[in-house]
């Protein structure tokens, strides 16, 4: 069974604020710099030297192992705690860099950026099934490629409606990793069940997680 994380919203964990973490402004830190956190880009070779600003934590908000820390969705941000438990766990290939989140003092957490989008390897796209939202006629994509290219030219005709709604997943059975990164069909970060055993064991906070039954129709091969 994989599961999609998300960020928990409980109030008796994470506090009452609606953006419990937020960038400090003003600290010299430049987004369009060669070293800003949006250079950074999936599937791509060449990987700049990055460094991460520092963050303030809203009054109102608890420090939780996973933050969620909107200015930087793209990356999972864990605490010292998490990152030392992932050395048991078969986690994609990422980068990891240093953060500070403010309360009264910095406390240190880790950015991971996963280096792959494995929504080509999980899903076996040449036995799945998709139907056209807008003409109701079937659709098969062989690769990811085929999925992206068929999104791509919605796109470039400003189709912004039309979607490819999966009807019948197939995933493959045996994925070798416990936490990656997919940018199709079950867009987000993902685990397996030795991930979320690991939550649970450890009493790891911040963290939701949700059965990918929940969000499409899959079956495994």
């Amino acid at each position: 069974m994989l599961y999609k994380l998300n960020h928990s919203v409980l109030p008796e964990m994470v506090g009452s604020a609606e953006l419990p973490v937020q960038l400090i402004k003003g600290q010299g830190y430049h987004i369009d710099a060669p070293y800003s956190y949006t250079k950074l880009a999936r599937d791509n070779p060449q990987i700049p030297d990055i460094r991460m600003p520092d963050f303030q934590l809203h009054p109102d908000a608890k420090l939780v192992d996973y933050p969620a820390v909107v200015a930087i969705s793209n990356y999972m941000v864990f605490s010292e705690r998490v990152i030392k438990l992932l050395p048991k766990l078969r986690v994609a290939k990422c980068n990891s860099y240093p953060l500070s989140i403010y309360q009264n003092e910095a406390v240190s957490y880790k950015a991971l950026f996963f280096l792959q989008d494995l929504g080509a390897e999980f899903v076996l796209w040449n036995q799945s099934t998709f139907t056209n939202s807008k003409t109701e006629e079937p659709l098969v994509f062989k690769t990811l490629l085929e999925y992206r290219t068929f999104r791509q030219e919605l796109f470039k005709q400003k189709d912004y409606k039309t979607r490819a709604i999966a009807q019948d997943i197939v995933l493959t059975k045996d994925f070798p990793y416990d936490l990656f990164y997919s940018g199709s069909v079950i867009k987000g970060f993902l685990c397996s069940e030795r991930f979320l055993e690991l939550i649970i064991n450890h009493n790891l906070s911040g963290f939701s997680v949700q059965p990918i039954n929940e969000l499409v129709d899959h079956r495994y091969a």
